[in-house]
């Protein structure tokens, strides 16, 4: 599992991401404050758009770009562009389990 812990700047602008567990490229596991999620000024990561609707959009070029240049090259080639996930969590934070079929 590759473990990807986001959290919000200082200032409350932006995400960063840093990655942790490194020992399975196959599966990607995010976890972050719900209210990274909920911000609509934050690009990486967003609610669905209708209501009812589970899945949430992750853009893994936006994680990229907000990733220490040191742990970019751990996160797996397998996750880029964007994918819809269904949170695996949901709580005060928010758990995504994603893997390299969820790609299309």
């Amino acid at each position: 599992m590759v473990a990807l812990v986001g959290r919000q700047g200082i200032s409350g602008a932006g995400v960063y991401w840093t990655l942790t567990q490194r020992d399975d490229p196959d599966v990607l596991s995010m976890v972050f404050p719900e209210q990274v999620a909920t911000d609509a000024t934050i690009p990486d990561v967003s609610l669905p758009e209708v209501f009812g609707q589970e899945a949430w959009t992750i853009d893994f070029d936006a994680v990229r770009a907000h990733l220490h240049p040191e742990s970019s090259s751990h996160l797996p080639t397998w996750a880029s562009g964007q994918v819809s996930a269904t949170p695996s969590e949901m709580g005060p934070q928010v758990r995504f389990d994603i893997k390299p079929e969820m790609f299309g």
